[in-house]
């Protein structure tokens, strides 16, 4: 957008996140999220979602900085922006690189390095790993590549021709034909060849004739999206095929505030898984009360005796009795008497029965 019109402009960033078909637009499902950047307190940019072709506004977050010529990096999941104001004033440098994530996040990233005139930028769109950025008859080319050594650094510049068109595009997008597609004043399509700088009027159907056409985006489905300002009193939406020959459709007129910018198309965020539900917990078990046990009363101790104790008698210890070993020789003798002792009575014992018997005899002989 002209720097004129910035104090009633936000800027706009696009996220396609589905692709729907059909004659109406306004009865298709959303195929488009914008992540608008409107003008807030103090000239500073707030973030809100913008569902097309619904026209849906969401309020997201306040950024704190003037944004413009914003581009998405889909592979970062960022757009990058020219912000010229924080809250404390003009940037130092003529302006800083900003990163926008799709929460509202916003990061400074310092001044742009050898800038020349691509601090004036109104137009901006990413490809890859290059941020394209139009300021007057001037298109810059931005590394926006992290493990680059020329990261946010102009890598190059190209003039364009056709003055009286290429000014007045506020924002273009890269087109599957590898051409920048943007909307000049008074509704009039054009295509710019970021290898020469070639500005060409394409034939089309007539969008309107608005005095600016700020936001401008390829969907996924190989349209430009391009929001018109003040067309017949009020913004609209315009939906323009690519292919020849191009053919124009009006799908939504949300508001008749002015808007300029667009980024390109976010990819589809990731769905977010619901958690399970909470199992809820066990109850615990109901305890039976017991009785209280009263306590077993405590019984004194009786007090110390005070009788003298009397220690027990000491027995002497016994003396040891000593024992004569007796040798092997004693125990055979004492063996042998008794044996001979054994024989002595033997024969007794049997002189008395001869005896006995032989008076037997005689008394019976006579």
């Amino acid at each position: 957008m002209s720097r004129a019109r910035w104090a009633l402009a936000p800027v706009i960033g696009f996220a396609v996140v589905a692709v729907s078909s059909g004659p109406a637009a306004a009865a298709a499902p959303a195929v488009c999220v914008a992540l608008q950047v409107q003008g807030a307190g103090g000239g500073l940019s707030a973030l809100a979602r913008v569902e097309l072709p619904s026209g849906r506004v969401t309020p997201v977050a306040d950024l704190g900085f003037r944004v413009n010529a914003i581009g998405y990096a889909a592979k970062q999941d960022v757009a990058y922006g020219l912000a010229s104001h924080g809250r404390s004033g003009a940037l130092s440098g003529g302006g800083h690189v900003v990163t926008i994530g799709r929460d509202g996040k916003i990061t400074d990233r310092g001044p742009l390095r050898s800038p020349g005139q691509a601090l004036g930028a109104t137009a901006g769109a990413v490809s890859g790993t290059r941020w394209y950025l139009r300021s007057g008859l001037t298109l810059s080319v931005v590394d926006v590549d992290p493990a680059s050594r020329t990261y946010l650094t102009v890598v190059s510049t190209v003039s364009l021709r056709s003055p009286g068109l290429a000014q007045t595009v506020d924002d273009f997008d890269l087109g599957p034909d590898g051409l920048l597609h943007g909307v000049a004043t008074q509704g009039r399509l054009v295509t710019i060849n970021p290898a020469d700088g070639e500005v060409r009027e394409i034939e089309s159907a007539n969008l309107g004739g608005g005095r600016g056409y700020g936001a401008a985006v390829t969907g996924p489905d190989g349209m430009l999206y391009v929001l018109g300002e003040h067309v017949r009193g009020r913004s609209t939406w315009f939906r323009v095929s690519l292919r020849s020959p191009s053919s124009v459709e009006t799908i939504v007129s949300p508001t008749s505030m002015d808007h300029t910018d667009a980024a390109g198309c976010l990819r589809p965020g990731a769905v977010p898984v619901p958690p399970a539900p909470a199992v809820p917990p066990r109850p615990a078990p109901r305890s039976t009360p017991t009785a209280a046990i009263p306590a077993t009363p405590t019984v004194p101790a009786p007090p110390a005796s005070s009788a003298p104790v009397m220690a027990p008698p000491t027995n002497p210890a016994p003396s040891r009795k000593r024992y004569k070993t007796a040798t092997t020789v004693p125990r055979a003798e004492n063996a042998l008497d008794r044996t001979e002792e054994k024989r002595r009575w033997g024969l007794a014992v049997l002189v008395l029965i001869l005896a006995g018997g032989a008076g037997a005899v005689r008394r019976t002989r006579g």
